[in-house]
């Protein structure tokens, strides 16, 4: 039997581009904390890229890209949009200590509200 607690962070209105956020949030859906944290570290440091699937329109062609197996080699980082996302998680990984292990957590839905 897995007892699973949540824990949550929200950020609202927020000046990121939503094509942004709903692509980083592919990325990291079902790494633990740690893993996507480094993950966006990474992406920050040009190591790593951001898989962009769905809104492709005007996105470059790299050849890192190859890597991630999308469609049309369109990857791209997203700088101001993975900030936010590292302080979201910073935010989840402090919530989900008074709770419980936050080593467990697991991102795994991911919510575009815009207003």
């Amino acid at each position: 039997m897995h007892i699973f607690i949540a824990a949550k962070a929200k950020g609202t209105h927020l000046r990121i581009h939503f094509k942004h956020t709903r692509e980083i949030g592919e990325a990291i859906k079902g790494k633990t904390i740690a893993k996507a944290t480094a993950y966006l570290k990474d992406v920050l440091a040009f190591k790593e890229a951001i898989p962009f699937t769905k809104y492709t329109g005007g996105i470059g062609r790299h050849a890192i890209a190859k890597k991630y197996k999308v469609p049309g080699d369109k990857v791209g980082w997203p700088i101001k949009a993975t900030k936010t996302f590292l302080d979201l998680l910073l935010n989840i990984e402090s919530n989900a200590t008074v709770s419980s292990s936050y080593h467990l957590c697991i991102a795994d839905h991911i919510e575009h509200e815009f207003f």
